[in-house]
């Protein structure tokens, strides 16, 4: 039998390095974002994304869709898996069906923006 030696394929180092930053400066009026920067090794080019860190209150950004800077409009819904619980709870004695309901990490808040109605995000607790 004739066997070739083959050894793993080198494939150098990788062509973006992202890094991470967040920005939680409280003296500052500006949101906290998460900013994403990515860097090339060949041309050194540089892309900077700015993810809004979203809370469990409205927060002030730049909605991504009419491009307006707005105070983002909350509505807390109830995660899936407390309608899952629900039906546990129901299953085991139907009064203790309101325990689920009352959890307050089982609801998450959705960011919508004023004025398009756009979704910006959810934040789930």
């Amino acid at each position: 039998m004739d066997q070739k030696n083959t050894s793993p394929t080198s494939y150098g180092p990788c062509e973006t390095t992202p890094n991470v930053e967040t920005n939680f400066a409280t003296s500052d009026p500006q949101p906290a974002v998460a900013q994403v920067t990515t860097q090339d090794q060949v041309g050194q080019q540089q892309v900077v994304v700015q993810i809004p860190v979203l809370g469990k209150h409205p927060e002030e950004m730049i909605c991504s869709s009419c491009h307006e800077t707005v105070v983002t409009k909350t509505k807390k819904k109830l995660k899936s898996s407390a309608w899952v619980s629900v039906a546990n709870v129901c299953a085991i004695g139907l009064i203790f069906f309101w325990i689920p309901l009352v959890i307050p990490s089982n609801y998450k808040t959705v960011h919508t923006c004023p004025m398009c109605k756009n979704k910006i995000g959810v934040y789930k607790a």
